[in-house]
């Protein structure tokens, strides 16, 4: 055989393996892009219904005793033009094209000090999305954007939480994932604040916290519970200006409770789009870290939340635009040979077969709702398992392979 015809064959059977790997990855349903479960951009002109999939929002404006606020109560409005600072100029939205709304959280003209908070039920995102954490089978990224007009040059702005007190704190909340759906009151969960630190003249900072019993935070003198906040990413670098848009974005990756936040300073002229930090980058990672300290809780409210002091003027605001929360099948160590995980017969109806080229703890079949159904431990460390699927109802399942180098998951059909 000459050389020629070798190189020929050669490239047909290299092009026929590539065929069979692309046929491997249908039949098993890996995707190796992203899940939209949720997103909200509000440019529309009222605060609900909105986002994909539409949910309605509920706003609470509590005093720091957690009562509500019952005369010029602070407020959620969408708009499309905000303060540029202590100054009396203004940043105008409204002849972009198309115009760029977003959500303004309002101190309004109250005296209390108090929260104003706006959420929503984490049961509207869309499946495979599990309000338990540690159920995904995929990265859990959120993005979005935070700004405030809050303080003067010099002065104090976002200087914190707490309801203790001269109750004079501002702060601004994304609730990621709480378990009351009044985050004042009560509950545990995840949230990004931004705040202010140095005593309250330094430029603001980004935070990953988790929290119980409320999100605030309360030392001596409390008027309410011991609630605390506490930090599991530390703030990175201010911004180069305490007014500026900053952009966030915040992964979870449930094979391992890793947790990872990225911050980057958009200057004061615009929003930037949030989903485009690269979670595998470095840029603008602030910190990592492993908690899995509620990733077990049933979360069930998501939001917005805005701690104001006592001003009786509505001047102080908190800005929120381009929230976004996706699935990433990008999820674990490149080590772990996704590409050879197979399952037969699929679809299947009473048994399954699991074949990976690397030996695996454990499988695990969940439902789209992030529900785990069916466990089987590889006791002996086999590459491929038989699974008795007979007992499951007729539907579409995802089956998630852990290993010591990772977790890969598939998906299977019951008929």
């Amino acid at each position: 055989m000459n050389k020629t015809t070798y190189s020929t064959k050669q490239r047909f059977i290299n092009q026929t393996k590539k065929v069979s790997l692309f046929s491997v990855l249908l039949m098993t349903g890996i995707s190796f892009g992203q899940t939209t479960v949720f997103s909200d951009n509000f440019n529309r002109a009222t605060l609900s219904p909105g986002g994909t999939p539409s949910v309605s929002y509920t706003q609470l404006s509590l005093k720091n005793d957690r009562t509500p606020q019952t005369t010029e109560a602070s407020y959620g409005q969408i708009v499309s033009s905000m303060s540029a600072g202590s100054a009396a100029t203004s940043i105008d939205f409204t002849n972009t094209n198309p115009p760029n709304a977003f959500l303004n959280l309002i101190q309004g003209g109250t005296t209390n000090s108090g929260t104003i908070q706006v959420t929503a039920p984490l049961s509207a995102y869309t499946a495979p999305f599990s309000p338990i954490l540690k159920n995904n089978t995929q990265l859990v990224e959120w993005s979005f954007n935070m700004r405030t007009n809050r303080g003067s040059a010099t002065g104090s702005g976002l200087s914190g939480f707490s309801v203790d007190g001269s109750g004079t704190n501002y702060g601004m909340i994304v609730i990621l994932a709480g378990s009351n759906s009044n985050v004042m009151q009560g509950g545990t969960g995840y949230v990004v604040t931004f705040h202010q630190v140095g005593g309250g003249v330094s430029d603001n900072v980004v935070s990953l916290r988790k929290y119980a019993d409320g999100a605030y935070s309360c030392g001596s003198g409390c008027p309410v519970g011991g609630s605390t906040m506490t930090s599991i990413i530390l703030p990175g670098t201010p911004l180069a200006n305490k007014w500026n848009f900053v952009s966030v974005k915040v992964t979870y990756n449930p094979s391992n409770d890793e947790w990872k936040l990225f911050v980057r300073d958009d200057g004061d002229m615009n929003w930037a789009d949030p989903s485009n930090i690269s979670p595998s980058g470095t840029a603008n990672l602030v910190g990592s870290v492993i908690d899995n300290t509620y990733t077990m809780t049933s979360m069930n409210t998501f939001g917005f939340y805005f701690k104001h002091g006592t001003s009786n003027v509505d001047q102080n605001q908190a800005y929120f635009d381009n929230y976004k929360v996706v699935l990433n099948n990008t999820l674990s160590s490149s080590s772990f040979d996704y590409v050879s995980t197979t399952l037969y017969p699929n679809p299947a109806k009473n048994q399954l077969t699991i074949s990976s080229k690397n030996s695996f703890n454990s499988i695990e079949i969940l439902n789209l709702l992030g529900q785990k159904v069916k466990e089987v431990a590889n006791k002996q460390g086999e590459t491929a398992l038989t699974v008795d699927v007979s007992d499951l109802q007729n539907a579409t399942y995802i089956v998630k392979l852990n290993s010591n180098e990772g977790v890969s998951t598939t998906k299977f059909v019951k008929n």
